[in-house]
């Protein structure tokens, strides 16, 4: 039973994990010789041990990848107006242009699409 969890979660898993899969050490196939029970149950430990460091691997790329999104997303083109006698103090500078509008919808959707 364990054997086919193991399995079905690393068919799963594996082919998602294209970067992660050089971390990943292959088992060779034992020779059955009367301990294949015990043999599988470490073999099927250390496949749930090499899923676990890859999903670990896929939250530190998550983590940093949602990291440059909402700095991107604060970090406006063109800067601010910086100018102490202007009305628009603190307003992005290109902020009646089209392509400035459509860069603000395109960096804030990835980061509310989760919501």
């Amino acid at each position: 039973m364990t054997i086919n969890v193991a399995n079905k979660l690393a068919s799963i898993l594996l082919p998602m994990m294209s970067m992660t899969r050089r971390v990943m050490v292959m088992i060779p196939e034992a020779e059955s010789d009367g301990n294949d029970q015990e043999e599988k149950a470490k073999k099927d430990e250390r496949m749930v041990e090499n899923i676990i460091k890859a999903a670990q691997i896929h939250l530190v790329v998550a983590a940093l990848l949602m990291t440059v999104t909402f700095t991107a997303g604060f970090t406006l083109l063109g800067g601010f107006e910086s100018n102490t006698n202007s009305p628009n103090k603190g307003m992005a500078i290109l902020l009646r242009r089209a392509a400035f509008c459509a860069f603000v919808i395109s960096e804030s959707s990835p980061l509310l699409a989760p919501l």
